[in-house]
């Protein structure tokens, strides 16, 4: 058994694909097969559901997937010790972030990879339940998320500034008598919303419920620049960070 093996068999978890899988490794797909053959063979154990495809994990799988993660774990913290002890940070930060956090997140990267330039750094764009999903099986190191979900028992929180909402819309044909619209003006409108299941629109949906308003919607998009088009033609108002 090696490190390697252990890589492959999170790589897999991770994926949920042999040739995905294969191919964050850059390895080739019969490589990992064949190393994580030699795993189960040297533990007497099937960890694979195989198929045409890949099937899942067998409950086997799933309890040496737990120790293969914190074993990494350790062999990774050792080598990011021995480094600190070199009077060196190397190695790779994973941070995970929702898409519409309001954070720039330069502002957290340049300061580190200037104090220690063989840092590297690796930022995904993940939901909040993904992150926190990958912080605790320590696939990232950092999450930018909306906290709604969060166990502060589990996790180090740090709050960040709360976000600003704002109202794009085309001049030509949405005009206000108030510089700031309040949210009867907004529900009277035909809005632009990012699809359902995003804590974003949820989160505007609470407060025209709290009002006892129901916003009308338009159109219904997930990348914001989709909505922004819709803008343009005044077909639709978009309320945005």
């Amino acid at each position: 058994m090696d490190i390697k093996q252990l890589k492959y068999l999170i790589a897999l978890d991770r994926t949920r694909h042999f040739g995905q899988a294969a191919a964050a490794c850059h390895i080739t797909q019969p490589t990992l097969s064949m190393r994580i053959r030699n795993l189960e063979e040297e533990l007497n154990l099937t960890l694979i559901q195989r198929g045409q495809r890949f099937e899942g994990f067998t409950p086997e799988g799933e309890r040496i997937l737990a120790w293969a993660r914190a074993l990494l774990a350790a062999h990774d913290g050792l080598e990011a010790e021995a480094a600190i002890c070199r009077g060196q940070m190397v190695g790779q930060l994973r941070v995970g972030m929702v898409p519409l956090a309001s954070l720039n997140p330069m502002q957290l990267i340049k300061p580190l990879a200037d104090k220690y330039p063989e840092l590297q750094f690796s930022l995904l764009s993940m939901t909040s339940e993904q992150i926190i999903d990958g912080v605790s099986r320590n696939q990232l190191d950092l999450g930018i998320c909306y906290l709604h979900h969060v166990d502060s028992q589990l996790f180090n929180v740090v709050w960040l500034p709360n976000t600003r909402m704002g109202l794009l819309h085309d001049k030509r044909h949405f005009q206000f008598a108030d510089a700031i619209p309040g949210w009867e003006t907004l529900a009277s409108l035909p809005l632009g919303f990012l699809t359902k299941g995003m804590y974003y629109r949820e989160s505007i949906e609470m407060s025209f419920k709290a009002k006892g308003l129901a916003p009308k919607y338009v159109s219904k998009a997930t990348p914001r620049f989709r909505l922004s088009r819709r803008c343009r033609p005044g077909s639709a108002a978009r309320l945005c960070r």
